[in-house]
């Protein structure tokens, strides 16, 4: 599946054992439909990875996406990776507190 907007796209993978969903671009606002969508129709004992190695840059609603899918994803039981952060938005997730919510690597 590959979604996309004039500011940003995102594109999902799925394996048998998780759901890679790839953020390109602007991370923000732009993108919460086509965010939402990358993982809804899944259920919620599944592995998500979101990577970040193209994600030019975050705001508050993109953190505000990675809660919603925490929570399609069972809250505490949620098994979500964020991979391939840069040093700065490394830095913003562990600023923010969610660092706590989220495997980061």
């Amino acid at each position: 599946m590959n979604t996309s907007t004039a500011t940003g796209k995102v594109v999902v993978k799925r394996s048998s054992s998780e759901v890679r969903i790839a953020v390109k671009g602007p991370f923000n606002h732009a993108l919460r439909q086509q965010f939402r969508e990358s993982y809804y129709s899944y259920p919620a004992n599944t592995h998500y990875i979101v990577d970040f190695s193209d994600v030019t840059m975050m705001d508050s609603s993109a953190m505000g996406m990675l809660i919603q899918l925490r929570k399609h994803a069972g809250d505490d039981k949620a098994e979500i990776s964020l991979v391939n952060l840069s040093p700065r938005l490394s830095g913003l997730i562990k600023a923010s507190g969610m660092s706590t919510l989220f495997d980061l690597f």
